[in-house]
């Protein structure tokens, strides 16, 4: 081991913040969790020193590990995104907005009320679902047919082509200013480079790092509320065309993964 390279491919920010809605449900998770974070950190900070390189998505979520403790001179920033594949792009013709991943109370809670103004859009929600957002989806969709939830988990492929029946992809989160980690989730997200990667526009909630790359590269229409998600629908669908080519041509040119990983396996091959 004395002779041995080590190289720190994070993706996840470790921080001391648990929601209260975990502290209220199971206290002796929430505590052991604090007591056990210091650990945690210290261990992660004597690593970090030890490693050739370290590697974060971009320089929002490079600052906030910093403010954690977590830095190093040698850094790479690599997006969380996906091998482009032309043969997996989403067909003409598709229709309807999906949401896919965790269906929880966490990632939920500050907007899941304002979905009832959803009222055009063909939505669909698919993953594993808390039984908070099972009773609020049932209330939802008891009034609006457009609505659907499906609990599922799936392969690879089979998630692959789930999305591929949907236009457009919908990149909701609402995390509390506190929950850094999430807040300032930039170029983490592998739920936004999964729709790009597959030419499908995306309707995103306001959050940090997402916001910028999605007006910047006209990826799809950011919205300040889910409740505005039938205007930003109607929208992508009448421009479809341009937004489909654009997200196509953006994420060939800037974050197909064969072309972010490049320096970081160079790096690698340099040390043999």
């Amino acid at each position: 081991m004395k002779n041995t390279a080590f190289y720190y491919y994070n993706l996840e920010i470790c921080t001391p913040y648990l929601n209260k809605a975990v502290r209220k449900e199971n206290f002796q998770h929430y505590l052991k969790y604090k007591m056990k974070y210091p650990l945690y950190k210290s261990k992660e900070m004597l690593y970090t020193r030890k490693v050739k390189l370290f590697t974060i998505q971009d320089a929002l979520r490079m600052k906030l590990s910093e403010k954690y403790h977590i830095k190093h001179p040698n850094v790479l920033l690599i997006p969380n995104s996906y091998l482009f594949d032309e043969s997996k792009i989403i067909p003409e013709g598709q229709s309807g907005v999906v949401y896919t991943g965790g269906i929880k109370r966490d990632f939920l809670l500050g907007q899941m009320k304002d979905l009832a103004a959803v009222s055009k859009t063909p939505l669909t929600f698919s993953g594993r679902v808390d039984l908070w957002c099972k009773r609020e989806m049932k209330k939802l969709r008891s009034t609006n047919s457009n609505i659907k939830l499906v609990e599922q988990v799936l392969s690879i492929d089979e998630y692959t082509k789930y999305l591929q029946q949907f236009a457009v992809g919908l990149v909701w989160y609402s995390p509390l200013q506190e929950d850094e980690a999430n807040y300032y989730i930039g170029l983490s997200s592998g739920k936004m480079f999964k729709h790009l990667s597959l030419g499908q526009p995306v309707i995103a909630t306001k959050c940090c790092g997402i916001t910028e790359v999605v007006n910047k590269h006209k990826l799809g229409v950011v919205i300040d509320n889910i409740s505005e998600l039938d205007s930003a629908y109607e929208e992508i669908m009448g421009n479809y065309t341009f937004y489909r080519q654009n997200v196509i041509r953006i994420y060939k040119k800037k974050f197909d993964f064969k072309k972010v990983i490049a320096p970081f396996i160079k790096c690698i091959a340099c040390t043999f």
